[in-house]
């Protein structure tokens, strides 16, 4: 639901769904998905909770690293839109 959201540029109701994802402990996606969102809404502190968070369960946790772990059939705007939104709150490229 919070990609769908996200998708739409429903930010504010994705980050609802991403939270209920990363409280239910759906681990490094939802992590990735909640760090992306906070760039978008510009909630850098909240990102970089996200980002510490990531990098506990990530063994590299930058976007590069990330790109790698993406599934290979994933659209390729929504990779662009995850990018743009890891960029914002801060993620760094290597």
């Amino acid at each position: 639901m919070a990609v769908a959201h996200m998708t739409a540029g429903r930010f504010e109701e994705a980050l609802l769904w991403a939270d209920r994802a990363v409280h239910e402990n759906a681990g490094a996606v939802a992590l990735r998905l909640k760090l992306s969102l906070c760039g978008y809404l510009r909630r850098l502190e909240e990102g970089k909770e996200c980002l510490r968070l990531l990098q506990a369960i990530h063994p590299e946790p930058t976007i590069i690293g990330i790109m790698r772990d993406l599934p290979k059939g994933m659209s390729p705007k929504l990779v662009a839109a995850f990018v743009e939104g890891w960029r914002k709150a801060g993620m760094p490229d290597e």
